[in-house]
């Protein structure tokens, strides 16, 4: 299959479109979707089965896709921006979905025209990355940190600002807070889920399981944050949104 950038280009949509539509996201429009994959196929016709060039950089997740979610969106568009200085194109894949019986990562890799990796992972797939290290395949993987010295990994520290949220809503006279956060889980999300356990923790208000929200990191995952919190009893008097794009749809439910 061609690149993710060739596909957008075919098709008229936006990079960000034709990953949302190869991930199967809900928030895509049956028109923008049908022309995305009317190139998918155009280009599985006209493409080579038996040559490929190392002209890719890969989006890889390792478990479930959080692609629609505000990080991804931006890290994506970063991504697309210096590849496109660069003169790589740009795939987005599932690498245990991907990955044929008996193939290792780079083989799989290889075999896609992929050069290099950029990884987001979940906490049961970690086991992944350092696969992909021990095969000393080029990757990095973003939004999370491993003790194992073969991983290379970039991360931000999300926890301090967290934690500083939280306590400001202590500070106000909030016990119960409820906490709004992705239903993938990975590092970042449970970072900022342990920063709000501390924060309330020091403040001696015990943790309540009830009041923790999972939903999708989209707007729509606000709207469904909304309708669970209207029906908790007693209502949490407080909410700690982790995601942005979540806290917009729960907004715009008030």
């Amino acid at each position: 299959m061609a690149s993710v950038r060739d596909i957008a280009k075919q098709a008229g949509v936006s990079i960000t479109t034709v990953s949302r539509v190869l991930n199967n996201h809900p928030s895509v429009s049956e028109q923008a979707r049908q022309k995305v994959l009317t190139a998918v196929n155009t280009s599985k016709e006209a493409s080579s089965p038996t040559k490929r060039s190392l002209d890719n950089i890969a989006l890889v997740y390792t478990g479930e896709s959080s692609l629609g979610s505000a990080f991804d969106a931006a890290l994506t568009q970063g991504i697309s921006c210096q590849l496109e200085v660069s003169g790589y194109d740009l795939m987005v894949i599932n690498a245990q979905r991907a990955r044929q019986e008996g193939e290792t990562f780079t083989q799989m890799f290889q075999r896609k025209g992929i050069r290099g990796a950029i990884i987001r992972t979940t906490t049961a797939t970690r086991w992944q990355c350092v696969e992909i290290a021990r095969e000393s395949f080029p990757a990095v993987v973003v939004a999370d940190r491993f003790d194992e010295p073969e991983v290379s990994f970039i991360r931000s520290d999300a926890s301090n600002a967290s934690r500083r949220a939280v306590e400001m809503l202590l500070n106000l006279g909030h016990k119960q807070i409820a906490v709004v956060t992705n239903v993938v889980d990975d590092h970042d999300h449970a970072e900022r889920l342990e920063a709000y356990n501390q924060a309330l923790r020091e403040a001696g208000v015990a943790f309540d399981p009830r009041l923790v929200v999972r939903v999708p990191a989209y707007i729509d995952g606000g709207t469904l944050a909304y309708r669970q919190i209207q029906c908790m009893n007693p209502k949490p008097t407080a909410v700690f949104v982790i995601d942005p794009y979540t806290s917009l749809g729960l907004v715009n439910e008030t």
